[in-house]
């Protein structure tokens, strides 16, 4: 798949959480797909919160082509880095609040494509007020699934380079999982997505598995799943299910 310009390069040196991220260092070319896996606790929500910086390391940094992500504004990062996580949950107020977050002014096709592309086109008419309805705390009014497409399409109205995904495949509806396949798929930008689903590491064009918070193996899904690997052991109950 041919990538255009856009893609945002990302490099991570040093970087140390303490008791959580240890010394950390490795980088993504613009345009590539990463898949971050390692059993609970590794530290890859961790690892996603420091890259886009939402947690302030003890130690090292992370650049974004180059540039300190500590010398961005909020407004630049947020412009830059589309992110999909726990950490940023869903906003109270009206579901179209929710949309334009990032980039309020987006004009109505951008929010059009955004919304097919996500599935949200379909939520908004299941919905008598469409992006009038108004979520409650937690956005509970709403399914696991439609959650997820809301903060998809909100991460990526603004146009980001980068996009982050912490476990976006979880607990996921049939219909929900392939508009995530189809976002991964058209996304144009770099990829740095947590998951511990097989179909969507087989996606990645680079696996990083982490254990107690360090970078223990780095290779594309083809080489960490064959041998005596970490990455191999840590799927294998999904690899016996599709053997």
């Amino acid at each position: 798949m041919t990538r255009p310009g856009g893609a945002i390069a990302v490099a991570l040196r040093g970087l140390t959480l303490r008791g959580v991220v240890d010394d950390v260092t490795t980088t993504v070319p613009p345009g590539a797909r990463v898949a971050i896996v390692g059993a609970n606790g590794a530290g890859k929500s961790s690892l996603l919160a420091l890259a886009c910086g939402l947690v302030t390391p003890d130690s090292g940094e992370v650049t974004l082509d180059g540039t300190p992500i500590a010398a961005l504004s909020p407004a630049e990062l947020r412009r830059r880095v589309g992110v999909v996580s726990p950490e940023v949950p869903l906003l109270r107020g009206t579901l179209g609040r929710n949309l334009s977050y990032a980039r309020p002014r987006a004009s109505n096709g951008r929010r059009e494509r955004v919304a097919a592309l996500c599935g949200v086109d379909e939520l908004l008419q299941q919905l008598p007020q469409g992006e009038a309805t108004r979520l409650a705390g937690g956005a509970r009014n709403l399914s696991w699934g439609q959650r997820q497409r809301v903060a998809w399409a909100r991460a990526l109205l603004s146009g980001p380079g980068l996009l982050l995904l912490d476990e976006p495949d979880a607990h996921l509806d049939a219909d929900s999982a392939a508009h995530l396949d189809r976002v991964l798929q058209r996304f144009p930008g770099t990829v740095m997505m947590v998951t511990h689903d097989l179909q969507r590491l087989r996606m990645a064009d680079e696996v990083w598995h982490l254990e107690a918070g360090r970078l223990v193996e780095r290779g594309t899904p083809a080489e960490l799943l064959a041998g005596a690997t970490r990455t191999r052991a840590l799927f294998a109950r999904q690899l016996r299910r599709v053997s």
